[in-house]
């Protein structure tokens, strides 16, 4: 069983923004492990999430589903999520389930973060 990593990354002088990725299987554990670094991050005070998808290897429907549920939580603290480096196949399926109707998917994380910070680059 492959194990999944998920790294975070504070963005400069913004603490409120992360990029996180996630390499390796978003499968049923490991969504249990994502969630409670989200919640956890949420509660420290991050709002706004760039959720590099460069190194996902697969994503079960615990993971898929971990997304609206956030996405609720998000928008009561004025925050957002917006993916990058989605592979055609995941965009299929979140356009499928309707994903995409919710989270911006943006080609790159430096794309991504100008949904957060238009006045960077």
């Amino acid at each position: 069983m492959n194990r999944v990593d998920i790294h975070v990354e504070k963005v400069g002088f913004h603490s409120d923004t992360v990029i996180v990725r996630i390499d390796g299987p978003l499968d049923t554990v490991a969504s249990y492990n994502f969630q409670e670094k989200m919640e956890r991050l949420l509660q420290s005070g991050v709002c706004k999430f760039v959720v590099n998808l460069e190194h996902l290897e697969y994503i079960s429907s615990a993971g898929i589903g971990i997304f609206p549920g956030l996405s609720q939580d998000l928008k009561q603290k004025n925050g957002g999520l917006v993916f990058a480096n989605v592979s055609p196949k995941i965009v299929k399926l979140f356009e499928m389930i309707g994903l995409t109707t919710i989270f911006p998917i943006r080609g790159t994380t430096e794309e991504a973060l100008k949904e957060f910070l238009p006045d960077e680059s």
